[in-house]
């Protein structure tokens, strides 16, 4: 019944944002939708029109005669009528393209209380449907519109819980995993984002002369080619052991989106398995994604050996100029 302006309401977005930074302990100028998108947390606004349109459904199928029924017909005059709780739902209804099928519960609905209940519940389900949906599209819009999140518009199509952000494996890899997902990961590309200087974003692991993006850093760079061939070779042996070739496959495509998906993504929906007692996808896909957390994890540290080798530290002044943590 009650519904914040919009100051109100943006307070409790950043509030929210905030928050679920902090519980993953990653800097405030990581990408909002990245962040809510991998805890699987809608955005306040979209929780509370599903709510209004939800408790909505209820006072249209209320019976005639009931104070709820009777309060759903009434029309509030005020002046400004912009505030108005007619005005509030006529526009959660137009933003979720929801009004033809609200009109017609109300001619649907009988006066047998069975029939109500069927009528509420169908439009709760309608509601959860059309809201989800809308929330995925304004989602999906934000992401496009972030340089750093090109990477993870290919590994995530909708807002969903990452089983690696349980405490256990999140700590032991999953932390590496994230940054690198998000675009956050100090590479040299994140570094020459922020500074403005084109220079700094070329990778001073090898001498290719190239960005050092995600891509590069996991995929390209010649300074790692013997871990990620002692990758491969232990991707082969579990795939070939959990009848999971297609996923090793996709690892040894020329597409760079399939194999950045292998290491960084969620290989449940790629495995295809045709033996007579298939594995559980799920469970294979985890030890898939644990592996990738070890091998992440070694090309960081790689990758540290290699810029700053033979680097002396004191305390305060010497410093690496980049990447001396995830």
């Amino acid at each position: 019944m009650w519904w914040p302006g919009k100051g109100e309401l943006a307070s409790f977005e950043r509030i929210q944002k905030r928050v679920c930074k902090w519980m993953l302990g990653v800097s405030k100028t990581t990408i909002d939708e990245v962040v809510l998108g991998e805890l699987g947390i809608p955005t306040v606004e979209s929780r509370l029109v599903r709510a209004r349109l939800a408790w909505a459904g209820s006072v249209r199928c209320a019976e005639r005669g009931s104070i709820v029924g009777l309060c759903g017909r009434l029309r509030v005059k005020r002046r400004g009528n912009e505030h108005t709780w007619e005005k509030k739902l006529v526009d959660s209804l137009t933003e979720s393209r929801l009004e033809d099928a609200y009109e017609e519960m109300g001619v649907e609905v009988s006066e047998r209380p069975e029939k109500r209940r069927e009528a509420v519940s169908a439009w709760k389900a309608a509601v959860k449907r059309r809201v989800g949906s809308c929330e995925i599209e304004k989602w999906t819009d934000g992401l496009h519109m972030k340089v750093k999140a090109a990477v993870y518009l290919h590994l995530k199509k909708e807002p969903m819980w990452e089983s690696y952000l349980a405490r256990g494996e999140f700590e032991s890899g999953g932390r590496l995993r994230f940054k690198a997902r998000s675009g956050s990961l100090l590479l040299n590309v994140e570094r020459g984002r922020r500074s403005g200087c084109v220079a700094e974003r070329l990778c001073e692991a090898c001498e290719s002369g190239v960005e050092e993006s995600v891509e590069h850093f996991v995929l390209d760079c010649p300074a790692y080619v013997e871990l990620r061939q002692k990758y491969s070779t232990l991707l082969k042996t579990l795939c070939e052991e959990y009848e999971a070739g297609s996923v090793y496959d996709m690892w040894c495509s020329d597409v760079k989106n399939d194999r950045v998906s292998v290491v960084l993504g969620d290989c449940t929906t790629h495995i295809v398995c045709d033996a007579e007692q298939p594995k559980d996808p799920v469970e294979v896909s985890r030890k898939i994604r644990i592996m990738s957390n070890h091998f992440l994890n070694a090309l960081w540290d790689a990758r540290k050996n290699v810029l700053f080798s033979g680097l002396v530290l004191t305390s305060g002044a010497q410093k690496p100029r980049s990447g001396s943590a995830p």
